[in-house]
């Protein structure tokens, strides 16, 4: 999560996956910091820090439940927000490969 953490002390746009951990106490704070979790209310979450963490009785599913439409609904939404100087961020497509 480090740099997540880095890309939103900088202004920099970011959607952060949260799962085994409290997103009220862990995520990246700013205004352009988005955080998607999983829609399913599962009893043992937060377990960041006990027993649980690492032994899921759910097989992850705080995870593996997070849809990629929660994804980039997230990703639109951080990259429409108004940036100061009321500029809006263009994303960019990064490709790993070759072309």
């Amino acid at each position: 999560s480090a740099p997540g953490h880095l890309a939103a002390a900088f202004g920099v746009p970011t959607v952060t996956a949260v799962g085994p951990s409290d997103p009220d106490e862990t995520r990246p704070w700013g205004p352009l910091s988005r955080v998607v979790r999983s829609r399913e209310d599962l009893a043992c979450r937060p377990c960041w820090f006990t027993p649980l963490h690492g032994n899921c009785p759910h097989q992850g599913r705080c995870m593996t439940e997070i849809t990629s439409d929660q994804i980039v609904d997230a990703l639109l939404d951080v990259v429409s927000a108004p940036r100061s100087g009321g500029d809006r961020v263009t994303p960019t497509l990064v490709s790993s490969g070759s072309d």
